[in-house]
């Protein structure tokens, strides 16, 4: 399941056109994140922060690759971070099914893809 986020992941960042792990900008990326997140981005790092400094093995791949400064990667993370349980295969079978009545999601709020993203491939692992 790890693996698979991972790979989440790196296929979002190769589709944000820009050049790899390592050409992130973090003003940037801060900055595009606070078009989006508005007044919750501070409190939604913190949360990222927080997520990841219970996972040390997490915390380490995203320095050493650079990914922690990806947009699309902290979206997932901000996502596995709201909702603990998405990571889950009840958790993100349960988010599935109440997708039909999430309003937010069909608005297209970013967060709500990124957990709809996240769900729908841990529900189809077999």
């Amino acid at each position: 399941m790890a693996q698979s986020i991972v790979n989440i992941a790196v296929e979002g960042v190769r589709l944000e056109q820009r050049p790899g792990f390592q050409g992130y900008d973090p003003l940037r990326t801060v900055t595009e994140l606070r078009r989006e997140w508005g007044e919750a981005t501070e409190s939604t790092i913190a949360s990222i922060e927080e997520y990841c400094a219970k996972r040390p093995a997490l915390s380490a791949w995203l320095d050493t690759t650079g990914a922690g400064n990806s947009p699309t990667a902290l979206r997932l993370l901000a996502a596995m971070a709201s909702d603990k349980t998405i990571v889950t295969n009840e958790g993100a079978k349960k988010y599935v099914d109440a997708l039909g009545k999430n309003e937010e999601y069909w608005k297209g709020d970013k967060l709500e893809l990124a957990k709809a993203r996240i769900a729908f491939m841990i529900a189809d692992e077999k």
